[in-house]
């Protein structure tokens, strides 16, 4: 999941324990505080981060989902060099998190449905090593073959689909890691005794903190990740409505508001 910079009260034991995304006091802006809608708007120090060298503003908009990806992917799963990885939905966290791994020196499949083209043949110009649009290929049956028939050692759900967490118990393998990064917004089932028949490790992943922040700024930073491909269209704040009938519309990645033009 990908939100918004927050301020942790730094007193519960999450906070003390590095975990300030868990606070249950946090502020967030643009939902518990005003954000960028509104005229004015205030950052505590603790809230800001230093921009990478080279960044400009509109890649640096993107730094907090790529902190996010570091967070998930390499922090909380540890995926490692040589790790065969399946990621379900090419959005922004889907494709920062398929940059994360490669970073990790993983071998990254990544799959969408066929509304997702533009967005797979973006993969594919990321250097992911294979998009697959599993409307017309099986991704289970590509990752089995790949790896003697025993299925990725890690699979990441980005898209917050039923189906796709389904097919993604389908998809790892018997004591690999499952990580949960979509949100679905509803209840779902899904069949857990996969997970004690698998063994499987599973991970959610909610925002990031400051040690991932820190690794993503290094990945951007290397050059590991690329952050303007994922950048579809910027329109002036006025035209916010144009925006987002794009963005539900899925014709857009991710989509900038520019302050003043």
């Amino acid at each position: 999941m990908s939100e918004l910079p927050v301020a942790p009260c730094g007193n519960c034991r999450y906070c003390k324990t590095g975990y300030h995304n868990l606070c249950r006091n946090r502020k967030g802006l643009g939902w518990s505080a005003n954000g960028s809608f509104a005229k004015y708007m205030i950052a505590e120090e603790q809230m800001l981060h230093l921009m990478p060298d080279g960044l400009d503003y509109d890649e640096a908009a993107l730094c907090e989902p790529m902190a996010v990806a570091a967070y998930g992917v390499i922090e909380l799963t540890g995926v490692k060099a040589g790790d065969i990885v399946y990621i379900s939905g090419p959005g922004p966290i889907g494709l920062l998190a398929a940059q994360a791994a490669k970073a990790e020196g993983a071998f990254v499949v990544i799959g969408g449905v066929a509304a997702d083209n533009k967005r797979l043949t973006l993969a594919n110009e990321l250097n992911i090593d294979r998009a697959i649009n599993i409307m017309e290929e099986n991704p289970v049956a590509f990752l089995k073959n790949l790896t003697q028939g025993l299925g990725a050692d890690v699979v990441f759900e980005c898209s917050g689909a039923e189906a796709a967490a389904v097919q993604c118990l389908d998809v790892v393998r018997s004591g690999g890691k499952y990580t949960q990064m979509g949100l679905f917004g509803k209840n779902i089932n899904l069949d857990f005794n996969r997970v004690v028949f698998k063994e499987l490790r599973v991970q959610g992943v909610f925002s990031s903190n400051w040690r991932s922040w820190d690794r993503a700024d290094r990945l951007i930073s290397q050059g590991r990740v690329r952050l303007r491909p994922l950048i579809s269209h910027r329109f002036p704040l006025s035209e916010w409505q144009q925006a987002f009938d794009l963005l539900w519309g899925r014709e857009g990645l991710k989509i900038l508001l520019i302050p003043g033009e």
